[in-house]
């Protein structure tokens, strides 16, 4: 057994679910080449969920940690079925949430909500997020039930519910995660989401495409969209922040910026983990690593038989760890390089591997993201902040 390695924060994305309702043409998971889903439960089973809450019980005692963030996740995690989501909660709490201050989060792609979840997110304190791509013909392009048929309007009905409850203090204010598509305007879909949704709190994602995926053309569709949903951010933060519109892709940088310099620090000194459970318990890298480093997802490591120090120690996944942290020499000379981390900060990883050269890359939308930042900076200058309160977190 290996010597427990302290850990500050423990994000989990719990595959409660290894199935779903609906067949998204860009599925990651179902659709990328990645087809263990076959040799997984559909649904975790009850005495994983038991062993599960002993394994984090473990490690909250022999990690020292301080934040448990679980997010439950799927294929569709609300397949699972009400009666058992509401038993491995109840489960959760009665065995975690003395020990830790536990999270819950779940990203569904909310064609399932109906009343009787929403109340359970309510009692529970889920915070549940929908995915939904932009108004009904972007949406229905890519995101289809296994019929062919468009979800936006299923979709949009279960998103609708979870506005109204928050509105009434009921249920934390969902979030939409939002695939950029490079055959549409993101501009209009942000202004859909703000103005026709009601919905203020979103995060645009890229597709997951490494640099051997993606060709120039595809790089600047993609920039020129992630830089028009940034211009109209800005003309909104502009002249004052708006706190009560966020979109994470530039509201977490935003929040690095003007960290103090003794804050800046701590964060830089907390010890953050992030890993996949699946449904038979097998313990993986973070999800968006999939179809990169297929051979990190196996088997091996269980919570049944391994503890999170036994997982942490493996030596393949300190060379991972290596290879994210390390960046390329051009990244080293960049003074934006501690918010930007060659695409991390944005949430992008996938986007600077590379068969040749591994993660030794610079990332392939390096120029889109290196405008935003200096933009960033530029923003908190103009409200305030002089350049020598932010170059600690720049550089």
């Amino acid at each position: 057994m290996s010597n427990s390695i302290k850990v500050d924060i423990l994000e989990v994305i719990l595959k409660i679910t290894e199935c779903c309702n609906i067949a998204c043409r860009y599925c990651y998971f179902f659709r990328g080449g990645n087809i263990d889903f076959d040799e997984r439960p559909n649904v975790i089973k009850k005495d994983t969920i038991h062993a599960l809450a002993s394994f984090l019980k473990e490690a909250i005692l022999a990690n020292e940690i301080k934040l448990l963030r679980l997010d439950f996740h799927g294929g569709e995690p609300l397949m699972m079925g009400k009666k058992r989501f509401v038993e491995m909660v109840e489960l959760f709490d009665t065995e975690l949430s003395q020990l830790v201050d536990l999270e819950y989060v779940l990203q569904s792609n909310g064609t399932l909500i109906d009343d009787e979840w929403v109340e359970i997110f309510s009692k529970y304190n889920v915070a549940a997020s929908v995915s939904l791509d932009g108004d009904q013909a972007i949406h229905d392009a890519n995101r289809i039930d296994k019929k062919g048929r468009g979800t936006y309007v299923r979709a949009t009905e279960g998103l609708k519910k979870l506005i109204c409850a928050a509105r009434s203090n009921k249920v934390v204010f969902p979030g939409i995660i939002s695939v950029i598509n490079d055959s549409s305007d993101t501009k209009i879909t942000f202004k859909h989401f703000l103005d026709d949704l009601e919905s203020p709190f979103i995060s645009f994602v890229e597709l997951d495409l490494t640099i051997d995926e993606l060709n120039q053309e595809t790089v600047e569709k993609i920039s020129n969209n992630l830089l028009a949903v940034y211009n109209e951010w800005e003309r909104i933060n502009t002249p004052t922040i708006v706190h009560d519109i966020s979109v994470r892709n530039f509201n977490d940088i935003l929040k690095q910026l003007v960290l103090s310099g003794t804050e800046a620090d701590k964060k830089e000194k907390r010890k953050y983990v992030s890993l996949t459970i699946r449904s038979d318990g097998s313990l993986n890298p973070d999800d968006i690593l999939r179809n990169i480093y297929p051979y990190l997802f196996t088997n091996e490591y269980n919570i049944k038989n391994n503890t999170l120090s036994d997982y942490l120690s493996d030596e393949k996944l300190k060379d991972l760890y290596r290879k994210l942290f390390t960046l390329p020499e051009k990244c080293n000379e960049c003074g934006v390089k501690k918010i930007c981390r060659n695409g991390w900060g944005f949430g992008s990883i996938p986007h600077r591997y590379s068969k040749e050269n591994d993660m030794n890359n610079v990332n392939a939308l390096c120029g889109v993201y290196h405008e935003i930042s200096l933009r960033l900076c530029d923003l908190v200058i103009q409200q305030g902040k002089s350049y020598d309160s932010i170059k600690h977190n720049l550089f």
